[in-house]
């Protein structure tokens, strides 16, 4: 990131990447409704190749559409039409996209309202964007989580984020660059210092890294395909994003395991422990029966993640628990070199990943399906499988 990630930016980088523009074209159209569009050109920054990626209404950037502005001026004055999360929530609900994209989407949306809602002191439903603004960040992350799907990304890495000096006037005021939100989004992640009084990392960019990205850790990686997506303005440096799609380079990596006994805990409570540790980005999270010391019955709490993530999911087991004490250790680990593929059923995606040993139906899409139509939870299995050797003898 040598000039910062905007959601542009980062739509951009995945479509030199290969995403195909028409898809994302029509993730966007089905989001935001008559007269959005999505256009993408080639232009030079600074002697780099890069691809633009704009979100449009009615032919113009969503984002500097004449009525949007008026709108956004009005606000100013107290006047004009604000978005709540639920209304975005309600665009990305209709958009014509897996489950999988949606839900990648709203978990993005969510942490940027509730960086807002923190940093300004105001529940989340009382947090706003200007109209303009959430046309043109809904169309961005809609596109950017149907890109991912497309290229089969399953992780995506971030090298240290360049933090920009000087400051940004916002609505509230004029605040140090960057942004109050874009800041708290970006808590515990490694940064250094840039000499750019420009606002680099947007809170759609910032909002990107902290829902989607963990810090980069090369030792397993295999660069495939280098990709770049432009910004707008012209810097000292070149206004771009690389992206990098890599595979995995070899069959073992590196995880580092937390371990701690729990005693006199409600097996609500830890129902509740194993999915929020799983939504924070945990590889695995598992609990076994155990007898403690006095003979008291317990649990074995095993969580699995990559060792830039065990402090702040150590922090939510000490929050959520009464243990005084978390075991931490670092794992070799052996996986089998996989991707991830859809298949369209008559009743919605579903995602199957890959290994060169068979294949596996993403357990949350099934479940979905057999829920809305009664199907067993097998039979939709056995047809999401199907459907993969189908399309895979084509």
């Amino acid at each position: 990131m040598p000039s910062g990630i905007a959601g542009d930016m980062f739509l951009g980088a995945l479509c030199d990447l290969g995403a195909d523009e028409n898809v994302i074209r029509s993730a966007i159209e089905s989001s935001l409704g008559d007269g959005s569009g999505f256009r993408t050109e080639k232009i030079v920054k600074n002697g780099i190749a890069a691809t633009k990626a704009t979100v449009t209404i009615h032919g113009e950037a969503a984002d500097e559409y004449p009525a949007s502005r008026q709108r956004a001026k009005d606000a100013h004055h107290g006047h004009g039409h604000h978005v709540h999360f639920k209304e975005i929530e309600e665009k990305i609900e209709r958009a014509e996209v897996s489950r999988h994209v949606k839900d990648q989407s709203l978990k993005l949306v969510k942490q940027l309202f509730e960086a807002e809602s923190s940093v300004h002191g105001i529940p989340v439903e009382k947090v706003h964007l200007h109209e303009a603004g959430a046309a043109d960040a809904v169309g961005e992350i809609v596109g950017a989580a149907v890109a991912l799907e497309q290229l089969g990304v399953e992780t995506i890495f971030h090298t240290p984020i360049p933090w920009p000096t000087g400051t940004v006037s916002i609505q509230h005021g004029i605040y140090p660059n960057p942004a109050p939100a874009t800041a708290k989004l970006l808590e515990g992640r490694k940064n250094f210092s840039v000499d750019e009084q420009f606002e680099i990392i947007t809170p759609t960019g910032a909002a990107i890294l902290a829902a989607w990205s963990e810090e980069l850790d090369t030792r397993a990686l295999r660069q495939e395909k280098v990709g770049y997506g432009a910004g707008t303005v012209d810097l000292k440096r070149a206004n771009v994003l690389r992206g990098s799609l890599c595979t995995r380079a070899s069959h073992q990596d590196v995880v580092t395991i937390l371990q701690t006994n729990l005693d006199d805990f409600s097996p609500e409570n830890l129902g509740y422990l194993i999915q929020k540790l799983m939504d924070e980005g945990a590889l695995d999270v598992s609990v076994a029966p155990i007898t403690m010391k006095k003979q008291r019955a317990g649990h074995a709490l095993t969580l699995i993640t990559n060792s830039n993530e065990k402090d702040r999911l150590a922090t939510i087991i000490f929050r959520e628990t009464n243990t005084l004490g978390i075991r931490v250790r670092e794992e070799n680990r052996l996986i089998q070199r996989r991707h991830v593929e859809t298949v369209e059923t008559s009743y919605g995606s579903v995602r199957i990943k890959v290994s060169e040993y068979g294949a596996k139906p993403e357990f949350e899409d099934c479940q979905r399906i057999a829920k809305d139509t009664g199907m067993s939870l097998n039979e939709v299995q056995d047809l999401a499988v199907s459907l993969w050797k189908e399309q895979e003898n084509k």
